[in-house]
C-alpha cells in the first residue's frame, strides 16, 4: 500500500529513503524484523512431556494499561525495533530483540536495569512517540546525542525476567521459563524436560528476595512479581 499509492517518482524517492534508513539502522544496532512465537519455542523437541503454554504472545501486548520507566543508553543501542501492529503503524514501536553483546544488555547486567524485549518506546529524549511508526521512531533515535534517554512502557501485570546474558523479556505469568529463556537466546541444557532430573535448574531472585530454584522445562513465571533475576548457580552443574 505504501508504494502502490505513489507515483513513479515518489516510489523511487521512498524506496531510496527506506534503503538509506535501513543502512543507518545497521550502523546503530537497529534493524526491523518480524518474528513469530514458533521461532522462540523450546517445546519442539519430542522429548518434551509437559503441555505447551497456553499464554500467547498477544496477551503481553495490552499497552493501553502500562507502567512507564526511564532509561539512558549509549549508542549503538544494540536493540532491534518492530511496529507493534503490522496493520496499524499508529500503535507504535516496541523492542523486539536485545543483542546480548550490545550496550543495552551491558547496561542491564551492570545496573540490573530491566530494559525488556517487548517494552514499548513511549518517548525519545522527552519527545513522545507512542503513535509513531518505525521510521519516525528510528529517526528520533538516530538524530539523538550519543546518550539516548528512553521512556519505556510495559503492560501492567507483565513480569520482567532478566537472564545472565543481559537480555530481559517482558512476559506474562504462566509462561514457561524455558520459552522465555529461548526468546532471550539464553542457552540452557535440558535432559528429561519434565522437571525430574534437575539438569536445567536455575537460581532466581524474585523482586530482590531470597534465592530460590526453578526448572525451566516445567516451571512457570509466577503471578505477582515485577522483576525476576536469573542468578548463577552451581547446583546440578548449572551455569
Amino acid at each position: 500500500v505504501w508504494l502502490a499509492k505513489a507515483s513513479k517518482s515518489e516510489m523511487i524517492g521512498r524506496v531510496s529513503r527506506f534503503l538509506a534508513l535501513l543502512n543507518v539502522a545497521r550502523v546503530y544496532g537497529l534493524l526491523p524484523v518480524r518474528t513469530t512465537k514458533k521461532e522462540f519455542s523450546f517445546l519442539t523437541s519430542s522429548a518434551r512431556t509437559t503441555p505447551k503454554p497456553r499464554v500467547t504472545k498477544l496477551a503481553r501486548d495490552n499497552y493501553s494499561d502500562a507502567t512507564e520507566h526511564f532509561v539512558t543508553l549509549s549508542k549503538p543501542l544494540g536493540i532491534i525495533l518492530e511496529e507493534i501492529d503490522e496493520e496499524d503503524s499508529s500503535k507504535g514501536v516496541r523492542i523486539s530483540k536485545i543483542d546480548s553483546t550490545g550496550n543495552t544488555a551491558a547496561t542491564c547486567k551492570a545496573k540490573m536495569t530491566d530494559i525488556c524485549q517487548g517494552d514499548k518506546i513511549v518517548a525519545v529524549n522527552g519527545e513522545l512517540c507512542t503513535d509513531l511508526d518505525f521510521e519516525c521512531v528510528m529517526e528520533k533515535i538516530i538524530s539523538a546525542p550519543d546518550k539516548v534517554s528512553l521512556t519505556l512502557g510495559r503492560p501492567v501485570g507483565n513480569v520482567a525476567v532478566c537472564w545472565q546474558n543481559g537480555v530481559c523479556v517482558s512476559c506474562q505469568p504462566g509462561e514457561y521459563f524455558g520459552n522465555v529463556a529461548a526468546e532471550a537466546m539464553y542457552p540452557i541444557e535440558y535432559s528429561c524436560r519434565s522437571g525430574s532430573c534437575g539438569t536445567c535448574e536455575q537460581a532466581i531472585s524474585v523482586d530482590g528476595g531470597k534465592t530460590r530454584y526453578i526448572r525451566p522445562c516445567s516451571s512457570k513465571v509466577p503471578n505477582g512479581p515485577s522483576l525476576i533475576l536469573v542468578l548463577p548457580t552451581d547446583r546440578y552443574g548449572g551455569g
